[in-house]
């Protein structure tokens, strides 16, 4: 640990601990800073409720009614004034505090530094919508042996919680979490034996994950619907009137700042139109920046007069050309092109495609928004390009869009070490291990299956992995598998392909292109388990960080 009081030896210890030393020492000072912000948070929240009960106290029928929230508004400049922080902080801090005091085990989690603020606030905000508990109950099987119906539930954008009342349905009746291990009937003593859970186990088990904010909401997004879809629904109705807006305001320098919270589904529909414009207009060597190019695709697509998106590498042999006419306003009839998923068969695994550049959509269509529909849980479908959507928002969406079906996945059904959901996430309550699988990279088969000795994926195949993995399998990145190349993990051997990893599930994963390049730096090695687990291995460290799918 480096000193704290002495900013001068501070500097001179950081300059000379070795690099093995220098991330152990500081995810100890990330987790005492935590730590420090997890109470001052905690008090003031403390702070402010005392101002509030004063002013309630104080304040006659007459005086209350005279100054709208007068109490709250009270205890927040308080606390402004008291930390020097703005009242929009202060007012979120206040709010987040209240709401710790009816989440007993996430508060003792983000007082021992194991939850960031941000991370913190992101579980308060999707408790507020969440049942208080879940019953695990044993399903039973039929008598051909087969496993029953899998059990049922796992990032909403999580707004800044200055008013965290916005969103607040009440509860909706409990899920089930069936007993993954259960077999045959259920009796009375076994049901007296089924563990309860509530959704802090849930959220705090998911939070230990190497995640990012944007996938941890939407794995609490995923629970969230399965056990109420209707109160996501309410929840959806009632963000949009609390939250819904679009400002454009000065910046400096000539530029203004766009800033919008808009439906999911325009979202993911002005996502595809930039994305597929900057792929038909601009080829590699153009020197700008990405942000850049969506800029002014945008002011293209929304008809700003006199811009044009076209490259500017200055190469009289550019692969792109510059459009004759600008593009033309979307028409919603137009529905001549729908993504079938061709791009499976199309994006193989040896591309070393920028994701950025992967579109298969033309320029000036309307493209409708890609829903995936997971089958085994109708009750959770996914937004190709957000993620988890209640179902009354994808029955709505049906029209305009094309549904993706969930392929059989087989004999895949995990290790047993955990609750299944019909969702297909899997929530570990035994945190034993999975066994490692077949380390040759032949998936245990002794014979190799159809397509095994060939480099790129079957589009089935590519089609099971997507759906078991919904972002790339590096440690905390939220890339969607469908912007990932599928990776061999034991390497494939062109010269002699059965000599090296086989194309077979179990030794595909999903990798975006940094994180593909990465993976082939060594810096992290993966050792993938039996329950399509990875533990990232840091040789220089020793430490290991473990991935999991969906």
């Amino acid at each position: 640990m480096f000193t704290c009081s002495d900013p001068d030896a501070a500097v001179a210890a950081i300059a000379s601990t070795s690099p093995g030393e220098l991330g152990e020492a500081a995810r100890a000072h990330l987790r005492s800073s935590r730590r420090h912000e997890a109470r001052s948070l905690l008090a003031a929240h403390r702070l402010g409720q005392a101002v509030y009960d004063d002013m309630v106290m104080s304040l006659s029928a007459t005086g209350q009614m005279r100054v709208r929230h007068g109490a709250d508004k009270a205890a927040i400049g308080e606390i402004s004034l008291q930390l020097g922080i703005s009242r929009t902080k202060a007012g979120t801090w206040f709010n987040l505090g209240d709401a710790l005091q009816r989440l007993p085990k996430i508060r003792r989690a983000y007082l021992a530094g194991d939850l960031s603020t941000h991370r913190m606030s992101t579980m308060v905000y999707a408790a507020q919508t969440a049942p208080d508990t879940i019953t695990g109950e044993p399903t039973p099987v039929d008598p051909s042996g087969s496993d029953g119906p899998e059990p049922a539930g796992p990032e909403l954008a999580n707004p800044d919680i200055a008013h965290p009342d916005a969103v607040d349905p009440e509860p909706g009746d409990s899920g089930e979490l069936p007993d993954s291990g259960a077999r045959g009937a259920v009796s009375q003593a076994d049901a007296d034996d089924v563990p309860v859970l509530d959704f802090e186990d849930l959220a705090l088990e998911l939070s230990s994950r190497p995640t990012t904010d944007r996938v941890f909401t939407d794995q609490l997004a995923d629970i969230v619907i399965s056990l109420d879809p209707d109160a996501a629904t309410e929840a959806r109705h009632e963000f949009a009137d609390a939250w819904q807006n679009l400002t454009v305001t000065a910046d400096a320098a000539g530029h203004m700042n766009l800033d919008a919270c808009i439906p999911a589904e325009d979202g993911v529909h002005l996502t595809q139109r930039i994305t597929a414009l900057i792929a038909a207009r601009i080829c590699r060597r153009d020197p700008r920046r990405i942000g850049q190019h969506r800029v002014m695709a945008l002011a293209e697509i929304i008809g700003v007069p006199g811009k044009t998106l076209t490259c500017g590498c200055g190469h009289g042999n550019c692969p792109t050309q510059p459009p004759t006419d600008p593009v033309t306003a979307p028409h919603r009839g137009d529905s001549s092109h729908e993504d079938t998923g061709d791009h499976v068969s199309n994006d193989g695994a040896a591309e070393e495609i920028p994701v950025d550049r992967r579109s298969d959509s033309p320029v000036g269509k309307d493209v409708a928004p890609n829903l995936i529909v997971d089958l085994t849980d109708p009750t959770v479908p996914r937004l190709r390009g957000y993620g988890a959507i209640d179902p009354a928002l994808a029955t709505t969406l049906g029209e305009h869009s094309t549904p993706i079906t969930a392929p059989d996945d087989g004999n895949r059904s995990g290790n047993g070490n955990g609750h299944r959901r019909p969702s297909g996430l899997i929530v570990v309550t035994n945190r034993g291990p999975a066994p490692p699988a077949d380390p040759t990279g032949h998936g245990g088969h002794q014979h190799p299956p159809p397509g095994a000795w060939t480099y790129k994926p079957a589009a089935r195949l590519r089609n099971q992995i997507l759906h078991s993995d919904h972002t790339c399998r590096y440690p905390l990145c939220s890339r969607s598998s469908h912007e990932c190349e599928l990776d061999h993990l034991v390497k494939f051997d062109h010269a002699h392909p059965p000599a090296g990893g086989w194309t077979v599930d179990i030794n595909l994963v999903p990798l975006c292109t940094p994180d593909h390049h990465r993976k082939h730096q060594a810096l992290w090695t993966p050792t993938v388990h039996t329950d399509r687990t990875i533990t990232w291995h840091s040789p220089t460290t020793g430490q290991d960080i473990i991935t999991y799918p969906r």
